[in-house]
């Protein structure tokens, strides 16, 4: 754990070298990528080869387009965000942020790297998913007409089809796969060590380590779930079938969730409520993001004045939304952790001292030993 205060040489290093990893890391457009990959049969086979400048006609008058585009704007733009969004980001925010020494503990650590995913969905797979699908779809007529600006503006609800194939395939597959691993974060290690591309454990603890109980490693997940909510709130009036897809994968999520969380997964520390208003705040700043997207599509189609009242009532909405939390919840997490609230006569001593040690890790918990052949299992949590 590499939170721990140190010289100020070593910030500066830190500063230096781990800081512009970190920018480039969200800043990396994996998703235009994959939003010009959704879009790229309508780019290459939209209109005739008199019409389309980019119109590729081996590719589309050929016997396996239909299969080839199928993977390739279905299949493989998916897979590389899902891909990107499970393993790469979560990995690189943790060891940069660490690094760093931005946080001074794991519910901080956690709280830094639900910011930065959540920027890092909002702005990267959202925006330019959007942004990369509309520029593909209509490039070629760009090309010919020089309106780029107008008709990437109007060509924004072209770019649903990646986004409600993200939602699906994470309602149908993601979600459901938890049931038989659910902490998909292991599941490139244990690739890697099978095909012995990874050091494999060595000693009975290491192999414990690797079989061992995982946190909810919710810092990640906060950001995913955001992004489904995102994704059915800026859609819903240009693909209402995000929608329900939408709900489908609430629902999977809440019954793979309730399973793993009474079954496998076990929690070992808390943030005192931080955790809580820092997801409170990404999802105003979501319904946000929507309102932006929905005001856009208004105007685009010249209905000036009702886009801008809609804009103002929403957003003296979620000021008021804001201030409300700020004055009834914020304030009060801040002066009263509930790791330092006594025992009061309304609550048993008791069950606030079960409180307290469900929450403190099992290595720095009373009486305890370190490691041992028995950690982890469920006589002993």
């Amino acid at each position: 754990f590499y939170a721990l205060p140190g010289s100020m040489s070593y910030q500066r290093k830190a500063l230096v070298w781990a800081m512009p990893f970190l920018i480039a890391l969200m800043l990396f457009p994996i998703g235009a990528l994959t939003g010009a990959l959704a879009n790229l049969t309508v780019a290459l086979c939209g209109g005739t080869p008199e019409t389309n400048p980019i119109y590729w006609q081996g590719y589309c008058d050929s016997s396996s387009a239909q299969v080839l585009g199928f993977l390739l704007t279905t299949i493989v733009p998916v897979s590389i965000s899902a891909f990107w969004d499970t393993f790469v980001m979560p990995l690189c925010c943790q060891q940069l942020t660490q690094r760093l020494r931005m946080a001074s503990s794991l519910a901080e650590l956690d709280i830094a790297i639900t910011i930065q995913l959540y920027v890092y969905t909002v702005f990267n797979t959202f925006f330019l998913g959007v942004i990369g699908g509309a520029a593909v779809t209509d490039i070629g007529t760009a090309i010919e007409n020089g309106r780029f600006a107008e008709l990437i503006g109007e060509s924004l609800p072209s770019a649903s089809n990646f986004f409600l194939n993200y939602v699906a395939v994470h309602a149908l597959f993601t979600n459901l796969f938890r049931y038989f691993w659910p902490h998909d974060g292991t599941v490139l290690f244990q690739v890697l060590r099978l095909f012995r591309l990874a050091s494999q454990p060595l000693s009975e603890r290491e192999r414990w380590i690797v079989r061992s109980t995982p946190s909810f490693r919710s810092a990640r997940h906060y950001a995913s779930f955001l992004l489904i909510f995102v994704i059915a709130t800026a859609y819903a009036n240009i693909a209402p079938f995000s929608l329900p897809l939408a709900l489908g994968f609430f629902v999977t999520s809440w019954m793979a969730w309730k399973y793993n969380s009474i079954h496998f997964y076990q929690p070992n520390y808390e943030s005192s409520g931080d955790v809580w208003l820092i997801v409170y705040r990404c999802y105003v700043a979501t319904l946000g993001v929507a309102i932006i997207f929905h005001t856009c599509v208004i105007v685009s189609k010249k209905f000036f004045w009702q886009a801008s009242i809609m804009a103002a009532v929403d957003i003296v909405v979620l000021h008021l939304g804001l201030v409300y939390i700020q004055r009834n919840v914020a304030k009060y997490v801040d002066a009263f952790p509930l790791q330092r609230v006594p025992p009061v006569k309304i609550v048993e001593p008791s069950c606030v001292e079960e409180i307290r040690q469900l929450y403190t890790p099992s290595q720095l918990r009373a009486g305890a030993v370190g490691w041992h052949p028995e950690e982890g299992k469920v006589w002993e949590k």
